[in-house]
């Protein structure tokens, strides 16, 4: 059987499990479980998706499935965690023989496992070793700082004179394989070598409890005869707890993130831990970098440290602090590998905030392919949508009329309405329920009568939105932003906050709306706002009458309110990008130089230290706060500051060795701004014998 026959067999034995039921409830750790298989078939499945196995405290209802037809080979797409996030872990296993066997599954039929009805799949593929020849699991890229690793055991023969071993992380587990079908685990504790073989107690899995490090290797043995004894059918990595392991993305530090040529050098760090921005810096470690630290989707089971507007030469990495993870224990922090940086300041334009966007069009790549095989003056009929959400534009005829180079836009491109709902409004793939952030990059015609006496920025049907029918209404006869008195605006857009270019309006007032001339508008709406389409409304009876009539260049949409910062970000980044004079304002972060130990420090053991850094705030703020760290570990905090310079006291340890030192400081921004210093060394050691200087004889001089 082939290996798409087996895809789709798979798929059609899901049925049969929905049948079954016997689906339990995952445990809430963060872990990743890889299951092993060669075919789909009755009585040779594997776990599937949805489908919950495992030991009963780590149950999870996502395994990542691996096919084993080779006895080596390396995991052939990613692999997921149980929340169904690709991660960046790496599986390559080397092996004497594969298999499928079910003569250690823990349970005849899923009803012997109503609360896991993996469990039976979890063990019928598996790899084995031979007596002599070990099977050997390397994984890298493990995510979490501290884990647990369970090893789900199997075996092929019933020799009685055959152990078998698992080995992971200095640790190693003796057992005999469990012959036959039971429902029971069974954890393997024995730790020492059987004499003879065939002697060790009866188990099907066994756990190597607080691992660390990035990188492990799980190693099966057979103990005695030649038959299979160390044979596996799958592990879980179950987050431990504590702070996450920050890890570069992409891999290789010589990449640049992939997107369309007006994005800007950025590097990002993924990590499995909810975060708050004021735990996240940015930590030099050689040379002179700066940037602006994003978390993308901060409260998801995944979010993503994006570090971007890379300036300087230099080397950097990110730094994760105590208390950045709602689930994080412990005092240390964690920093992720360093990046070598070299990028020329300004070389390309910013990015807009990306936490919690849920919609962006960009004229500049209607078709995420830089508008590649559109040709100028064309209609198009789908807008992609660059945010990650999928929420494409479809347009409800042949779409509008793309201008790919607009000289007034700093030669971007722009999408061109003529007033047409019925040929060039794009439906929203899915309808946006809780917009809290708008920004259109925008020319409005001037008003033609009788046809577009309103218009509207963004549509919804009827029925979407309570009474607002015709939401996000304007008036062209009056060129007021919002306002219609035919179809009211709803009051979470009246009473927000209008900005054109900036600086806020009364978009409720005549002539607020610029027309006939390239600008930008913001919108920061009180309250979740409903839309479904762009180019006019679905009133009855409303026609082509009131569609858009001028172009758009850019629409992006939140699902939350932005920061200053953030919308500072967005506002810079439209201006820059079209040429457009903004009041978008710099938000900088503070710059922090620790000035004692400096590079390296060498002190006595027990000796008092003077910490000294120094710290500037960025433009409109003040140095709230310096921390000073040793090893990770914050030691002290001064709120107090003598031009600029905090200082604190530490006292070194009576043990020999070598701490890194740095500072933060945090400013007076809501949320908090913070950056770090680059890293010192002290060094505690004895103190070099005394050197004594005696005159030898006139004119010479002894050292001893």
């Amino acid at each position: 059987m082939n290996r798409r026959m087996q895809i789709v067999l798979m798929t059609v034995c899901m049925a049969l499990l929905l049948a079954w039921g016997g689906f339990g409830t995952a445990h809430a750790l963060d872990s990743i479980g890889f299951n092993l298989y060669i075919v789909f078939g009755p009585g040779w499945w594997s776990v599937y998706p949805n489908q919950v196995a495992g030991f009963t405290d780590v149950q999870e209802s996502i395994w990542y499935s691996q096919w084993i037809g080779d006895p080596s080979g390396t995991n052939d797409s990613p692999i997921v965690d149980n929340h169904g996030i690709e991660t960046l872990l790496t599986v390559s296993w080397t092996a004497p023989n594969t298999g499928n066997g079910q003569d250690s599954q823990p349970g005849t039929q899923p009803a012997d496992w109503a609360d896991a009805a993996g469990n039976p799949n979890l063990y019928v593929g598996y790899l084995e070793s031979t007596n002599g020849n070990p099977l050997t699991f390397t994984l890298t890229n493990i995510p979490y700082a501290s884990y647990d690793v369970y090893v789900y055991m199997n075996r092929k023969g019933k020799d009685t004179r055959t152990d078998g071993s698992i080995a992971v992380g200095g640790a190693t587990y003796y057992y005999h394989p469990i012959v036959g079908w039971n429902s029971v685990f069974t954890r393997a504790t024995r730790t020492t070598a059987p004499s003879p073989a065939g002697t060790a107690p009866a188990a099907n899995y066994c756990k190597f409890a607080g691992l660390t490090g990035a990188t492990q290797t799980i190693t099966a043995a057979t103990i005695g005869a030649t038959d299979n004894g160390g044979a596996i059918s799958g592990f879980q990595i179950v987050n431990a707890g504590g702070l996450p392991r920050i890890t570069l993305y992409p891999p290789s530090p010589a990449a640049t993130e992939t997107g369309p040529a007006d994005f800007p050098a950025s590097y990002m760090w993924a990590t499995t831990m909810n975060l708050t921005p004021d735990k996240v810096s940015l930590l030099p470690s050689g040379g002179s970098v700066s940037g602006t630290v994003e978390i993308l989707n901060p409260t998801s089971a995944n979010p993503t440290i994006r570090v971007r507007d890379l300036t300087g030469f230099g080397s950097l990495r990110v730094l994760v602090l105590p208390g950045s993870a709602s689930n994080a224990t412990g005092t240390a922090g964690f920093a992720g590998p360093s990046l070598a940086v070299d990028v020329t300041p300004g070389a390309v334009p910013t990015a807009p905030a990306m936490g919690g966007m849920k919609l962006w069009w960009d004229a500049s790549s209607v078709n995420n392919m830089n508008n590649s095989g559109i040709t100028d003056g064309d209609r198009f009929a789908a807008w992609k949508d660059r945010s990650g959400n999928g929420n494409d534009g479809i347009a409800r005829g042949a779409g509008a009329i793309l201008r790919k180079s607009v000289p007034a836009l700093n030669g971007r491109a722009a999408a061109e309405f003529q007033c047409d709902r019925d040929n060039e409004a794009y439906n929203f793939t899915t309808t946006l329920t809780n917009i809290r952030t708008v920004f259109w990059v925008f020319r409005k015609k001037p008003h033609v009568d009788p046809e577009d006496w309103h218009y509207y920025w963004l549509g919804c049907r009827p029925g979407e939105w309570g009474s607002n029918t015709g939401a996000w209404s304007g008036e062209g006869w009056t060129y007021r932003i919002w306002g219609s008195t035919f179809y009211p605006t709803g009051n979470e857009i009246l009473n927000g906050v209008t900005r054109v270019l900036g600086e806020v309006v009364n978009a409720t007032q005549p002539n607020s709306q610029p027309r006939d001339v390239d600008s930008i508008l913001s919108l920061e709406t009180t309250g979740n706002c409903v839309a479904s389409f762009f180019c006019g409304h679905d009133r009855p009876g409303g026609g082509n009458a009131s569609a858009w009539r001028g172009t758009l260049s850019e629409l992006i949409i939140y699902n939350r309110p932005l920061t200053k910062q953030e919308m500072n970000t967005t506002g810079r980044y439209l201006g820059n990008k079209y040429g457009l004079d903004t009041t978008f304002g710099y938000t900088e972060l503070p710059k922090v130089t620790l000035v004692n130990p400096g590079a390296s420090l060498h002190v006595a053991p027990n000796a008092t230290v003077e910490l000294k850094a120094m710290a500037t705030p960025g433009e409109g703020a003040a140095i709230a706060a310096m921390e000073f760290y040793v090893d990770w570990q914050l030691v002290g905090t001064v709120t107090t500051l003598t031009d600029g310079e905090g200082v604190f006291s530490w006292t070194a340890p009576g043990t020999l060795g070598s701490h890194e030192v740095f500072a933060r400081a945090l400013d007076s921004h809501t949320p908090v701004l913070a950056a770090a210093s680059a890293v010192g060394t002290i060094t505690v050691a004895e103190p070099p014998p005394p050197i004594f200087v005696t005159p030898a004889s006139a004119g010479t001089w002894m050292l001893y």
